[in-house]
């Protein structure tokens, strides 16, 4: 076996390498970081080597590749009202209240928005 001269990482390629570490290391701090991504996924940060031989395998060309497998964002739900306003469909999230519908509060019966209509509602008692 020949005697290789030692080869460090932080100074491999100009210091690219350790460069190329550092940027993708930050992507899988910043994604386990994130509210929006689940706190138990594992994140994979890989760097690859490519070692091809040239001119009669006295020079050796080397590609340097980082990966990251970082944890997607998790979704989020709700719902959608979809009505019709002349000929047109029309779309609005729906928040437990429909456009137009007034809530009212279900132990007192006191309407509960500002309705403009809020005044024009006449209170029943059963007997």
């Amino acid at each position: 076996m020949n005697d290789v001269q030692r080869i460090e990482l932080a100074s491999f390629a100009g210091g690219a390498v350790e460069e190329l570490f550092k940027n993708d290391l930050e992507k899988v701090i910043d994604n386990i970081a994130d509210p929006n991504t689940s706190d138990k996924a594992a994140r994979k940060l890989s760097i690859e080597f490519k070692f091809v031989p040239m001119e009669g395998r006295d020079l050796v060309g080397v590609e340097v590749k980082t990966k990251t497998t970082l944890a997607p964002t998790e979704g989020t739900k709700t719902k959608m009202v979809i009505s019709a306003e002349g000929d047109m469909l029309v779309a609005a999230e729906y928040n437990n209240q429909i456009k137009g519908q007034m809530r009212v509060n279900e132990e007192t019966g006191e309407i509960m928005d500002d309705s403009p209509f809020k005044n024009n509602i006449t209170k029943f008692k059963a007997r």
